[in-house]
């Protein structure tokens, strides 16, 4: 492929948002005698991770490539695989549950030579959550600092808090809260509520919910949480006075928010919304599917 051809392909790459655009491109070069060269395969992945500036490598990849299988194909081309393209990989496989799949290429890219960072561990320690391997999420979140010398993150934390949570292990996670070199974000909280709701844990969970409405104290639905915990354990006094907080401070709990795409647009609903322009129609429609239903 010419240097002339390769920046053209660069190009349309770049203007390409879904699968049928990148195949037609595909489909294109196999007409002018072209076959799929280690260049375009490179950037096809490049392309899909290039411009994130978050840890949401596997999100993109997954929804321009359509499904695992491409990303794998487009992958498996790639003769010696970037560090971008380790990760976006093994950050796919995470997302979507392919846990021993996502280890297992994590364990191919050390073999050959490559060293991960912190976005490699990201997608390994979501991998073990999905997996409930506990122990061995906790064995790759304790190598960072010692074995790579990679400096942990919110996100690490974060990812090791509710691989514990998830798992019980609740003494464990708070050992590692305090071990933090940074405050505890909402996620960590949220991680310890979520694992509470599983275990029965009232006392911590109360105290998750509680360290939540200190980090966001505008954010009613914290309040709402908290009167929920009180109100299911039959603390009926403290939900009293959680409703009259919430009643002075004067705060109102965000509607529900909801999104569908259809014909390559993007329409957004929210609970009691009139606003969009098809609304009363689509109205009309859940009326009388509502009465299809009645008995």
């Amino acid at each position: 492929m010419s240097a002339d051809l390769n920046r053209q392909v660069l190009w349309l790459l770049e203007k390409c948002s879904r699968l049928p655009q990148l195949k037609q491109l595909q489909a294109f070069l196999t007409t002018l005698g072209h076959s799929q060269t280690q260049f375009f395969s490179f950037k096809l992945v490049r392309f899909c991770t290039m411009e994130l500036a978050d840890l949401s490598y596997s999100r993109l990849l997954f929804d321009n490539l359509g499904s695992l299988i491409e990303a794998g194909f487009v992958f498996g081309t790639l003769f010696e695989p970037s560090l971008t393209a380790w990760n976006s990989m093994i950050n796919c496989l995470a997302l979507h549950g392919h846990s021993e799949r996502a280890i297992a290429v994590f364990n191919d890219m050390e073999n050959q030579g490559s060293r991960p960072d912190e976005i490699t561990f990201v997608g390994l320690l979501n991998a073990c959550t999905h997996a409930g391997l506990v122990d061995e999420g906790m064995s790759y979140f304790n190598s960072m600092r010692r074995t790579y010398g990679i400096e942990l993150k919110i996100e690490h934390y974060g990812c090791a808090v509710d691989l514990l949570c998830r798992a019980g292990r609740f003494e464990e996670a708070m050992g590692v809260v305090k071990d933090m070199k940074i405050e505890p974000d909402e996620v960590i909280w949220g991680s310890f509520l979520n694992g509470c709701k599983v275990h029965g844990n009232f006392s911590l969970a109360e105290f998750s919910v509680k360290k939540l409405i200190e980090i966001d104290p505008s954010n009613v639905g914290y309040g709402v949480m908290l009167a929920n915990l009180y109100s299911k354990h039959g603390k009926w006094e403290e939900v009293g006075h959680v409703r009259k907080m919430l009643k002075d401070g004067g705060g109102k709990k965000l509607p529900g928010c909801s999104w569908i795409e259809v014909d390559n647009r993007v329409h957004q609903f929210y609970s009691g919304d009139k606003f969009h322009p098809e609304a009363d129609v689509i109205c009309g429609l859940l009326e009388e599917l509502a009465g299809l239903l009645e008995p």
